[in-house]
């Protein structure tokens, strides 16, 4: 703060004082010092000015007849164009309650009579600094707010305009993966093909979360509560990896009751699902396997796993994804990316739906992801 250039000329100083001689003495100090000045010799006369001049800052006698000190510095609290404004209390009050009193109704500092000329000029550089630093750190997050805002929209509109011709491109890749003969196209043909496929995939799940991530900071990502299956929900998301785990020869079995029925957001545990077997794809050893399995537990929740048994994570990844913090990407078992923002994005949208995730680990050995979610009111079907 120290390093905001003052201009004193720049400044213009409410002085307010029902003495004469009082109010001369500070215009004269004032002026030396070269900033500029207005004068009022009571209460109201001063809030007027307030409203009139719009001073940098006021210099307030307490012991004024009819509305005192005390009472301006209350009025300037409940005026939008007062309440910012600093006030430096100048009285002959030297009492700890008086002083006490005078922050509690709102002065930014106090200065005893009889008034000293460094000593004031100091205080009052000291509060103009203060204040003009406040209103930097009030612009820049304003703009910081502007620009935040502005490209999250552009965000939006980007994951919803590319969302639907990649997910075409998707459905075009494994249309002709189940119905282009291995003898028609040959095996380096295919593989391109199943590595289209993978891109696709990832592509298409990554505009989604953004497009969820985006809705959900500007507050537009409601939940739309409904009883869902928990088995059908789950086989019908965990399909979205079947050319993926194919690839590197991973068993995905599930242990999920017929009769496990969840009131959630459909397409937000849809989501979450997606990005946790993603995870767990990326994270898996080729030949090995990734269960899934739900189960109700005691108290009105029902817990949902996704268990691999690939490189595990570090102790300190599993108690930073614990206590919310931001994961970095890392690359999976056959070099896959990753954005980073999946798991973020599933610790928000199952507490959308009322739900708490986390996640237990052994480094070399594996991984479970864990969340829970509402049963319905009548559970079986």
């Amino acid at each position: 703060m120290d390093n905001i250039e003052i201009r004193n000329e720049d400044y213009k100083v409410l002085v307010v004082d029902d003495i004469p001689d009082n109010v001369i003495l500070l215009n004269a100090f004032l002026r030396r010092a070269k900033f500029r000045v207005v004068t009022a010799s009571d209460g109201p006369q001063a809030l007027s000015k307030v409203g009139s001049e719009h001073p940098d800052l006021m210099l307030l006698d307490i012991m004024m007849p009819g509305m005192d000190g005390f009472e301006v510095l209350r009025r300037l609290q409940q005026d939008p164009a007062g309440k910012d404004l600093p006030v430096i209390v100048v009285t002959a009050l030297s009492g700890q309650d008086d002083i006490a009193r005078a922050f509690e109704c709102g002065a930014s500092d106090f200065i005893t009579k009889p008034i000293l000329y460094q000593n004031l000029i100091t205080r009052i550089t000291h509060q103009l600094r203060y204040s003009a630093a406040l209103k930097a750190v009030r612009s820049y997050s304003e703009q910081l707010s502007r620009t935040i805002e502005t490209r999250d929209r552009m965000y939006s509109v980007i994951a919803h305009d590319l969302r639907s011709p990649i997910g075409t491109l998707k459905m075009t890749f494994e249309l002709l993966l189940e119905q282009l003969p291995m003898d028609m196209v040959g095996e380096d043909a295919r593989s391109l093909l199943v590595d289209g496929s993978h891109v696709s995939e990832q592509t298409f799940l990554l505009l989604d979360n953004l497009l969820k991530w985006t809705k959900s900071q500007l507050g537009n990502l409601v939940p739309a509560v409904e009883d869902i299956s928990l088995r059908d929900t789950i086989a019908f998301s965990s399909d979205y990896f079947r050319y993926m785990a194919d690839t590197k020869r991973l068993t995905v079995s599930y242990d999920i009751p017929d009769n496990l029925v969840a009131r959630c957001d459909a397409e937000m545990l849809k989501t979450v699902v997606r990005n946790l077997l993603s995870n767990a794809v990326k994270f898996s050893r080729a030949g090995s396997s990734i269960e899934i399995s739900a189960r109700p537990l005691e108290g009105n929740f029902l817990q949902v796993d996704v268990t691999d048994h690939g490189v595990g994570m570090s102790a300190e990844r599993v108690s930073k994804f614990n206590s919310s913090q931001t994961l970095e990407s890392t690359y999976g078992t056959s070099n896959e990316e990753g954005s980073g923002l999946g798991l973020m994005l599933c610790r928000e949208l199952v507490a959308k739906n009322g739900g708490t995730i986390s996640v237990s680990s052994v480094e070399g050995a594996g991984t479970t992801f864990s969340f829970t979610t509402v049963p319905a009111a009548t559970p079986g079907r």
